[in-house]
């Protein structure tokens, strides 16, 4: 179950991703009203705000693994926290009329959700004297161990199948908006629910179930 929540994890991450890089602007423009330069301009605060906060919760996610000793808060706990904090500001976001605070509020949200990247990947960290590390490994090294990337480029071809529906599947969602003159807070709703559902799957994820490595273990470097 904890490989296969795993997996899943990471196509509903890859599919919430995918709505910035391509039905976003279209969906300011017919929401909102918005020329296409002010929607691309809006369309870049997430963006930002996921690139920098996937910087900053690197840190995030070690730290709480050395302070606390905590496997699942380190990993699971936290991403599973960010995508539901995602998935809440996209359901907030259709209570407001004003785009720029719309988008402000969801650029909020990928900010929180950003803490799901290094939470999935490896990472380390200094600790210590000089030239001494810990390793920090993160959830693919966690549950992969020596198979590591094997597991991790399943799991990359599961979040393109994410990437590719994505695109897909909104597009038919906006043409059935505009043929039966629906609300546009249906997109948003959806994107509420794949964040959350992504979030839902962490819980289900034992980082310490397949582990080959121990984390906790200083390493030295030649």
């Amino acid at each position: 179950m904890t490989i296969w929540a795993f997996l899943v994890q990471s196509v509903f991450r890859a599919y919430a991703y995918e709505f910035f890089t391509t039905w976003c602007p279209a969906f300011l423009e017919k929401a909102y009203g918005l020329s296409k330069v002010e929607a691309a301009s809006l369309t870049t605060l997430p963006l930002w705000t996921l690139g920098l906060g996937s910087l900053v919760s690197g840190y995030v996610v070690d730290v709480v693994w050395i302070r606390t000793g905590n496997r699942w808060l380190s990993r699971s706990g936290l991403a599973c926290g960010g995508l539901a904090a995602c998935g809440g500001c996209f359901a907030l976001a259709t209570q407001l009329d004003n785009p720029r605070w719309v988008m402000a509020l969801i650029a909020a949200g990928a900010l929180a959700a950003s803490v799901s990247g290094p939470a999935t990947w490896a990472t380390t960290m200094a600790r210590g004297p000089p030239r001494a590390l810990v390793a920090t490994w993160a959830t693919t090294m966690d549950l992969g161990g020596p198979r590591a990337a094997v597991l991790a480029g399943v799991m990359n071809m599961l979040g393109n199948v994410g990437a590719y529906l994505c695109p897909k599947q909104i597009g038919q969602l906006f043409n059935h908006i505009e043929v039966t003159e629906g609300s546009w807070d249906l997109v948003l709703w959806v994107f509420a629910g794949v964040n959350l559902v992504g979030g839902a799957a962490w819980l289900l994820v034992n980082p310490s179930a397949g582990s080959r490595l121990d984390p906790g273990e200083p390493k030295t470097a030649p």
